[in-house]
């Protein structure tokens, strides 16, 4: 526990109901606002993603991770309304529990989420990774505030793969202007998938020569 964190899965409530129903089929579900799509999300919700947060807890975890990626580049892929009266409350349950057994909740979703985040932060999530390719950092970083610890994707969706080490180096000196404060709270967090070798050296110099300073 002195050099590393317990991490324990808590699943994908959004994505297994897409991978059960089929992406537009429950885009559909959701959209008529039928009983059915209910009772499949509280059927995944008692009969596997809380026992594994269970598990998780029992077992010593620190963090318990979840990933449902919510956004197109632009925008929810479903309305905020239907987003908050079906998986809202299912979320409070799932970071309720992982609270309950002295873990931090710790969500990843890509896409444009900003809609959302103010109610992660009410229903008591404590880290966020979001995809900030396709989001206002700043923005990010006033809603989040002192509220939501933030771990930073390093855009890993154009500037690590397609950019040269020294758009890495200003990306990243960016991000922790924008994020690097006591009270914000910030994570690196790369996505090496795709990039050069000479990207990833750039990237964690910089990050080292960051935390150094900090």
């Amino acid at each position: 526990k002195e050099q590393y964190v317990g991490w324990g899965a808590g699943s994908a409530l959004f994505e297994q109901m897409q991978w059960l129903r089929g992406p537009a089929n429950l885009l559909m579900d959701i959209a008529s606002d039928c009983e059915e799509v209910y009772a499949l999300a509280d059927l995944l919700l008692e009969k596997r993603i809380l026992p594994m947060i269970e598990i998780a807890v029992e077992a010593g975890a620190d963090v318990v991770g979840f990933t449902d990626d919510w956004g197109t580049q632009k925008q929810l892929l479903i309305n905020p309304k239907s987003w908050r009266k079906l998986y809202k409350p299912r979320y409070q349950k799932m970071f309720d529990l992982v609270h309950q057994g002295g873990a931090l909740a710790w969500m990843h979703s890509d896409g444009m989420t900003m809609d959302i985040i103010p109610d992660w932060i009410e229903i008591g999530l404590n880290v966020l990774n979001p995809q900030f390719s396709c989001m206002d950092m700043v923005t990010i970083q006033k809603i989040c505030d002192g509220k939501l610890c933030i771990a930073g994707d390093i855009d890993r969706q154009w500037t690590l793969p397609s950019g040269t080490p020294d758009q890495v180096r200003e990306y990243i000196r960016k991000v922790t202007k924008v994020f690097g404060s006591p009270q914000g709270g910030f994570i690196y967090q790369l996505g090496l998938e795709d990039t050069p070798i000479e990207n990833a050296e750039a990237a964690f110099e910089t990050i080292y020569q960051a935390r150094s300073l900090s």
